[in-house]
């Protein structure tokens, strides 16, 4: 009985998880891997990517239309939305915005 209870709970710690605190998702598909931003290079956030093929659930729950999507999430409320639209291609200065709305959580919070 335990272990039911556990395997019905995973997927509600993870669906709580990637909204926690500061998080960026990238939301992508393997057919768009090439367009996806290397979200490595974000500092001071939690970095998350989920593929439409394991992850549907989210991208119907976030309603997300466009593939590679990235969301910034400050405890659990969407703070900036980046789609690639119809082109399949984020714009260039993804990371910066992202950063840039980063800072200013971190500097609100001092």
């Amino acid at each position: 009985m335990k272990l039911w209870i556990l395997i019905l709970l995973f997927p509600l710690l993870t669906y709580s998880q990637y909204k926690n605190n500061i998080s960026v998702v990238q939301f992508s598909a393997e057919f768009v891997e090439n367009a996806q931003v290397d979200l490595s290079q974000i500092n001071d956030a939690s970095i998350y990517t989920l593929l439409l093929s394991k992850e549907k659930k989210f991208f119907i729950s976030e309603e997300v239309v466009y593939l590679p999507t990235v969301v910034l999430y400050h405890n659990k409320k969407e703070v900036i939305r980046i789609e690639s639209g119809i082109g399949l291609t984020l714009p260039d200065n993804t990371l910066n915005l992202i950063q840039h709305e980063i800072n200013k959580i971190k500097k609100r919070k001092f």
